[in-house]
């Protein structure tokens, strides 16, 4: 019985990744000028990059866009925030 409750707990416990998942530091240009480096997520076919980072470069707040919890920080798909940002 103790194992079956360890096991559904672990069932219950949020998944911070897919197994497609690939981390990269990519290099940040906002307005022809380049930011520096920054850590993405390749999901698929879609670049999610730290909310932070964008909005710390840009001084902008961001729309919604689609958002992803990834290793304690929230990212943000940079297709969903079309026609605003493009890359």
């Amino acid at each position: 019985m103790r194992w079956l409750l360890v096991g559904l707990a672990l069932l219950l416990l949020p998944c911070p990744a897919h197994a497609t998942d690939q981390r990269a530091l990519l290099t940040l240009t906002v307005n022809a000028s380049a930011v520096g480096e920054v850590p993405v997520v390749l999901r698929d076919d879609d670049l999610y990059v730290r909310v932070h980072d964008l909005e710390e470069t840009t001084r902008l707040r961001l729309p919604l866009g689609h958002r992803i919890e990834f290793l304690g920080d929230t990212y943000v798909r940079l297709g969903s925030l079309a026609p605003e940002v493009t890359y």
